[in-house]
């Protein structure tokens, strides 16, 4: 799979970026995160539930912290981490305005 990355220049959230859940196992997702400024506050979030809305659910798209299975934790400074369970997307949330952050996500053992 090719990277999928999204930058957010400002306080907000990014739409969901859906993850190929339909190829080999095991999956397994690095993100790559990394910002203009230490005072940029940003977070993970990933879904279970069918972000593209092909299979919506009847509660729409619960969104989880990464760090719940082992992903990138809330933070404000540069990391790298991976998720080994199976999630269907995930998006980026900058929670101040103090700079840019980028994620980067690259999903491996998936067709």
């Amino acid at each position: 799979m090719h990277p999928t990355s999204v930058t957010l220049t400002s306080s907000g959230v990014s739409s969901w970026l859906p993850l190929n859940t339909a190829g080999y196992s095991p999956m397994n997702v690095t993100f790559q995160i990394t910002v203009a400024a230490l005072s940029s506050q940003y977070t993970v979030e990933i879904t279970c539930d069918d972000a593209q809305g092909i299979f919506p659910s009847s509660y729409g798209i619960a969104a989880f912290p990464a760090s719940a299975v082992g992903g990138p934790a809330i933070s404000s400074a540069n990391q790298i981490a991976g998720i080994a369970v199976p999630i269907s997307a995930w998006r980026l949330r900058n929670t101040s305005t103090g700079g840019a952050v980028t994620a980067l996500a690259l999903a491996q053992g998936i067709g």
